[in-house]
């Protein structure tokens, strides 16, 4: 059966224009006799508004994924950089940092080591 429906739909659109003629769509058949081409976007808005649901599009849901993989590995990659360079900063800024801990630690071991003066 399934192979019989493959044969009789061949794009999305079809699929579209059956379902539009099945439940008798006033819009569809109107464009139908004007001799204008509904694209499928209006059609699936027609079928919408008309609380009909939408058959699945095997073939734009592979382009979607497809894009979709794309603009992850692209995010991906992005944010890694961006990690790699976080880290860096912060291995490069850990001999400044030291340094300024140093001069703090010596300072504050200076007073206690600075003699105190007696008042007579």
């Amino acid at each position: 059966m399934s192979k019989k429906i493959e044969k009789l739909f061949k794009s999305y659109r079809d699929q579209l224009i059956h379902l539009a003629k099945l439940y008798g769509i006033v819009e569809v058949k109107s464009y139908a006799r004007s001799s204008k081409r509904l694209t499928v976007s209006q059609l699936e808005l027609l079928l919408i508004k008309n609380q009909i649901k939408l058959p699945v599009n095997r073939s734009s849901d592979k382009a979607i994924a497809k894009q979709e993989l794309k603009e992850n590995s692209i995010r991906n990659a992005y944010l890694s950089l961006a990690f790699i360079l976080f880290v860096g900063c912060l291995i490069t800024a850990r001999p400044y940092i030291k340094s300024k801990v140093n001069e703090v630690k010596f300072t504050y071991v200076a007073q206690e080591y600075k003699p105190i003066e007696k008042k007579k």
